[in-house]
């Protein structure tokens, strides 16, 4: 199952997050079997050094798996230290790393920088988010976000979303992929009454 987002791209429901596996054999594994359950879906991030090791194990997979690139869906994250002028280039840095053409999803990890909190955070969390526009104009990226802001969090919960625990053994995984849920039909209908194909975004100017 997949959700339409506001460009019209398609993101699947349940996607496998990579945080902690490391080694190209190991997530090569774990790559594998993730593909065979059927999730399409792959989380990483500069922050969990695995970004190399996850696109070479793609590139190696998606034919075993009669798969192309269009589909799986690649996301991946802002380093905190690359916040502002830099995060241009680190979109460019995770795609070589990724060693694909573009990237599905990509996400301000954090809304701070290293360091400390500092009167400009407002200001550097702008410029990141004017890069990322830039990346998305040029289709080094295809859709942009942010990730672990509290507000965003907070609403996430407040409408019932929750977090499957990771599995790296192949019968978890099936377990979580098959996980199955019945929404109350008050919660459907307002749900529904939601798709009105309109943007909805923070201010960063005025976030401190």
């Amino acid at each position: 199952m997949s959700f339409k987002m506001h460009t019209g791209d398609l993101i699947p429901l349940l996607g496998y997050g990579t945080y902690m596996i490391d080694g190209y054999e190991n997530t090569l594994k774990i790559l594998d079997q993730a593909l065979a359950v059927g999730y399409r879906l792959f989380d990483t991030a500069k922050m969990y050094h695995n970004e190399s090791e996850i696109g070479r194990a793609l590139k190696q997979l998606l034919p075993k798996h009669n798969l192309q690139r269009k589909d799986v869906f690649i996301t991946t994250k802002l380093l905190p230290s690359d916040h502002g002028a830099k995060a241009y280039q680190a979109i460019k840095e995770s795609l070589a790393k990724l060693d694909c053409d573009y990237i599905d999803l990509y996400l301000i990890h954090w809304p701070g920088t290293y360091g400390g909190s500092s009167s400009k955070q407002p200001q550097t969390r702008a410029e990141s988010w004017r890069q990322l526009i830039k990346a998305q104009k040029e289709g080094l990226v295809k859709n942009i976000g942010v990730s672990n802001y509290t507000v965003i969090l907070k609403w996430s919960l407040q409408q019932g979303v929750g977090v499957i625990p990771k599995a790296a053994s192949k019968l978890h995984m099936e377990e979580n992929f098959q996980l199955d849920f019945t929404l109350p039909e008050e919660a459907t209908k307002t749900l529904s009454n939601l798709k009105k194909h309109a943007k909805y975004d923070w201010d960063p100017e005025g976030v401190n």
